[in-house]
């Protein structure tokens, strides 16, 4: 069961780093660990540095995958953040000046198709509960396609969402 999970969270991130770079991202770091956890992706949108939790679900029994990040979890990502930026601050890899900071979230949610009770299309653009007062939690849907028999992942970005 554990592999199982954590192969859908290796596909999830891939899945969203290429949905972020079609929409204009650019990737510079993937899976910086601290002792506080994890940022999925570090990423650059414009002149905005922009930190990304990646949420996948293969079923919908759990709840949705927005649904998953407490505030726990919300406070160890800002505290990697600023371990990042610690190390980060005079290394050449940051070469590229950014004006602005945000936490954005994507979920990749695999399996929406019916066939799990309760996950009907209409839930796709609902705002998640919990992230409407981080940011307005707009969603921005796109179907990007996974491996040749798997089912294709709907995304969610939420920008500004933590």
């Amino acid at each position: 069961m554990r592999g199982n999970r954590r192969l859908t969270g290796q596909r999830g991130e891939e899945a969203a780093a290429r949905f972020l770079q079609e929409m204009g991202y650019q990737i510079l770091r993937r899976n910086f660990y601290t002792r506080y956890g994890e940022i999925d992706l570090v990423a650059l949108e414009g002149e905005t540095l922009v930190f990304v939790e990646v949420r996948s679900r293969s079923t919908s029994g759990y709840g949705r995958a927005v649904e998953s990040i407490n505030r726990r979890k919300k406070a160890h990502l800002h505290q990697a953040a600023l371990v990042y930026l610690t190390k980060n601050s005079n290394s050449a890899s940051t070469t590229v000046a950014w004006k602005g900071l945000r936490f954005d979230v994507v979920t990749v949610e695999y399996g929406i198709d019916g066939s799990n009770p309760g996950s009907d299309r209409q839930r796709e653009t609902r705002p998640a509960r919990g992230l409407e007062a981080g940011g307005g939690g707009k969603t921005q849907a796109c179907s990007v396609s996974s491996k040749v028999g798997e089912k294709t992942p709907i995304l969610h970005l939420y920008k500004n969402a933590l």
